[in-house]
């Protein structure tokens, strides 16, 4: 239901980022159940984009993550596109300019290396690709964990590591 709204206000309401929702609205919620919680912040960007940032979206992206931050809610950029830095989707971990554009998104958005995903899009194939969809599904697993990170235990309920017990080589 909150996300409908979010959504409506995104799309349908123009949104503005300068606009900040008010406590007195009725969107918001003063209590949150568990399931209203935000548990991880993920910011997608094009790798071609950390050449250049005239839009400022880093800095918007920086003072999102700083306010995460403060309330214990973690982040992860995905980086897509990066195909265009490596075509083959296999060597994309093992590619110098990936790693490189890994880096400066590192150094850019102050969010470690090890929270940063290159991703390959689906652009223009006929067929799926079983590589892409384990990068896809690698990215989806690891922000799963940092967002089961962060939520407090209730009762005797296991931990993440328990809940998701997988490898690589399960979605490989």
């Amino acid at each position: 239901m909150i996300c409908d709204k979010l959504i409506n206000k995104l799309f349908y309401e123009q949104f503005s980022d300068r606009e900040h929702i008010q406590t007195d609205s009725g969107d918001f919620v003063v209590s949150p159940k568990p399931g209203d919680k935000v548990r991880c912040g993920v910011f997608v960007i094009a790798a071609a984009d950390l050449e250049d940032d005239r839009r400022g979206i880093f800095k918007k992206i920086v003072s999102q993550k700083e306010l995460m931050e403060e309330k214990g809610i973690p982040s992860v950029v995905v980086l897509t596109k990066v195909d265009k830095l490596c075509k083959d989707a296999s060597r994309v971990y093992k590619n110098s300019d990936v790693k490189e554009a890994v880096d400066t998104a590192s150094s850019l958005l102050g969010i470690s290396r090890n929270n940063i995903f290159p991703l390959k899009n689906y652009e223009d194939e006929v067929e799926i690709d079983e590589v892409v969809n384990n990068m896809a599904f690698i990215i989806l697993k690891h922000i799963i964990y940092r967002a089961l990170d962060g939520m407090e235990p209730v009762g005797d309920q296991c931990t993440h590591t328990a809940a998701l017990e997988t490898t690589e080589s399960d979605v490989l």
